[in-house]
């Protein structure tokens, strides 16, 4: 199942910047790495968190802009196999650019399957969570509108059996 980029190409990434897309769910490391020749390993998951309990360890990041703005694609594996991409978009040049993504993943994935909308600190939170069953992959979108600190929106794209076991 090819992963999916159409976010991607709506937020302004081009072909040349997402040749990700050409991974496949549970393809091993060396074979992202040969995809991806530009990504570099990390070792930045010092602390278990929420994701990585539900997607394994983030190996290999990936810098890229998505219309203009800095982003980090991060390849999460599990038992040496694909198992998740994150993508993180951190003040973003225009912050309209979140609606627009966040449209743009209702258009395309229709009903979520659960939202919600809450404030953390300073920060206006959403999470949605679509399930597109026709290429095997939840999506989930996490976007925080802050006063004190940059905007983030993080998508994650991940087969809908990594979700299982978490009720979606």
């Amino acid at each position: 199942m090819r992963l999916a980029v159409a976010i991607l190409a709506t937020l302004g990434v081009l072909p040349a910047q997402a040749g990700w897309r050409q991974t496949e769910w549970g393809e091993s490391l060396a074979a992202v790495r040969a995809v991806l020749p530009a990504a570099r390993s990390t070792t930045a998951a010092t602390r278990r968190n929420g994701a990585m309990r539900l997607f394994g360890v983030p190996m290999l990041v990936l810098g890229t802009t998505a219309d203009g703005a800095p982003a980090t694609l991060s390849f999460y594996f599990a038992d040496g196999k694909l198992t998740a991409v994150k993508m993180t978009v951190v003040a973003p040049t225009d912050p309209a650019k979140l609606d627009g993504a966040a449209e743009w993943l209702l258009s395309q994935y229709g009903s979520p399957v659960h939202e919600d909308r809450y404030i953390a600190g300073d920060c206006a939170t959403t999470l949605v969570l679509w399930r597109d069953v026709t290429h095997d992959m939840l999506v989930s979108e996490f976007a925080a509108r802050c006063i004190r600190r940059a905007d983030e929106m993080r998508v994650f794209y991940a087969p809908i059996s990594t979700a299982e076991t978490d009720g979606y």
